[in-house]
């Protein structure tokens, strides 16, 4: 059984993860300007990566039953 986080917590991570998507639209950039790299090279990787935190900010930690189980397994 998972514990549940406080609800600050929740929050902490909330504002972390928005905070972390902000620093990447902003330093990614700086970095391979700097370098010479075409945007439309490493830009599908940061709209993967913003997908995933985006969808951790999203999602239930938790899940409930398993559709999947046999039947008699808990």
């Amino acid at each position: 059984m998972v514990a549940e986080a406080s609800p600050e917590s929740k929050v902490g991570n909330l504002v972390f993860t928005i905070i972390f998507i902000l620093f990447l639209q902003f330093a990614i950039p700086v970095v391979f300007d700097f370098l010479d790299v075409d945007a439309s090279v490493y830009q599908i990787y940061i709209y993967w990566i913003m997908a995933l935190l985006i969808f951790y900010m999203i999602l239930p930690a938790g899940v409930g039953n398993y559709i999947f189980l046999p039947h008699g397994s808990s």
